[in-house]
């Protein structure tokens, strides 16, 4: 009886230590796209950070200033975009975009554009697509950035006005001067469909100004986008 118990016990802490396992596992892997940048970064929550003019300004290595003052640091930054999406078939799209951040890690995230259609024969058919974010910037150094936030999506076409919940994520990355590498991640609703948006870029940058070329997908309920990007950014 005894050893029946022993055993017993033996296979119940094992249990038990292979279910604590699994669960530190698994929250670690889901807690990753955030405790992961931070240590790649240094940034314990407690940094400042402050803003050049645009990437690699003067000596700065990167974008943000956080132990050495490259050029005179600034406490809020914004940069704006504008570019072109093709699926080389019937669909494109036109939009624009601003990020507007702070040193207090808060920040602003919005994004419009214009899908258009070519329909069989000469018709075109096109809508409005959008969101706006309330962003927090979690890691932070010269050399990158991370951020995530919410706020909303909306749609708008002949037929009627649609809006919905929005999860974005998005980095920046300036490993050597004059490249920055940017991709973002959207998540969310429009009406009752489920949204899904990805991004990446790769800019070269001349003074404050960055040209680039990317990829980029969009699903909405059952429309699909699948293809380049290419546009310019402004730094300020």
């Amino acid at each position: 009886d005894y050893d029946e118990t022993l055993a017993g016990s033996a296979g119940y802490f094992s249990n038990g230590r292979r279910g604590s396992v699994f669960v530190w596992l698994s929250q670690a892997s889901l807690t990753s796209p955030v405790w992961v940048p931070r240590r790649l970064l240094g940034d314990d929550g407690t940094i400042d950070g402050y803003f050049a003019a645009f990437p690699y300004q003067r000596d700065n290595p990167g974008y943000m200033m956080t132990d050495e003052w490259f050029n005179e640091p600034r406490y809020w930054a914004a940069r704006i975009r504008s570019d072109y999406s093709e699926d080389f078939d019937d669909l494109s799209r036109i939009g624009g975009h601003l990020l507007l951040s702070t040193t207090s890690r808060w920040g602003i995230d919005t994004e419009m554009s214009r899908l258009a259609e070519q329909l069989p024969g000469d018709g075109r058919d096109h809508l409005w697509l959008g969101d706006c974010n309330v962003v927090y910037r979690f890691a932070q150094g010269t050399w990158g950035q991370w951020r995530t936030g919410i706020g909303f999506n909306w749609l708008d076409d002949t037929i009627d006005t649609e809006y919905g919940f929005n999860f974005t994520y998005g980095f920046d990355f300036y490993p050597v001067k004059p490249l920055v590498f940017s991709t973002e991640f959207d998540w969310g609703t429009i009406g009752s469909a489920e949204a899904f948006h990805f991004r990446t870029t790769a800019g070269v940058l001349i003074h404050r100004f960055e040209s680039y070329i990317g990829y980029e997908y969009r699903d909405i309920d059952r429309f699909h986008f699948n293809g380049l990007v290419a546009g310019v950014r402004i730094w300020f």
